[in-house]
């Protein structure tokens, strides 16, 4: 069985960590029921609604479904493996959709596996999927208010 740095801390620093980490910008590797079929996927947290959490997704390529339309691939944004070492190779963030995930799941992921926190994005990739989000029309109004993104 191998060992994690993780694993020689408290219950009490793992919290802290977990609490500390949740924030927006920082990016997550961890297996996302939602997808089809559920798999390990790399999110960025984006918003922050109290126990609500706004995240986007990053897929390996475009989502087919978004090729039929100019405007669903507008939606997807370039992300170079060069420019940030969480990703292995280029890939796209999909802001056609704002995948959501309790405060609670994700600290509880971080208690047992605080790896999946893979790094942090910029602030000017952040304002972009901020903008894309607010204009996405995919997006529910209610959605977008829940993360003020109206």
């Amino acid at each position: 069985m191998t060992s994690t740095l993780g694993q020689y801390f408290t219950p009490e620093q793992r919290n802290a960590f977990a609490i500390r980490i949740t924030e927006i910008k920082n990016v997550f590797r961890r297996f996302c029921t939602s997808t089809e079929p559920p798999k390990i996927k790399i999110l960025i947290l984006i918003r922050i609604n109290g126990d609500n959490l706004g995240c986007v997704l990053i897929n390996t390529c475009i989502n087919a479904k978004a090729l039929s339309s100019s405007d669903l691939t507008d939606l997807h944004i370039p992300i170079k493996a060069s420019d940030y070492k969480f990703l292995s190779h280029d890939s796209y963030i999909d802001c056609s959709y704002l995948y959501e995930l309790q405060r609670p799941v994700l600290h509880g992921d971080l208690k047992t596996s605080p790896e999946i926190m893979v790094g942090t994005i910029d602030d000017p990739l952040y304002v972009v999927i901020v903008g894309k989000l607010k204009n996405a029309e995919t997006i529910t109004p209610k959605t977008k208010k829940k993360y003020s993104l109206i």
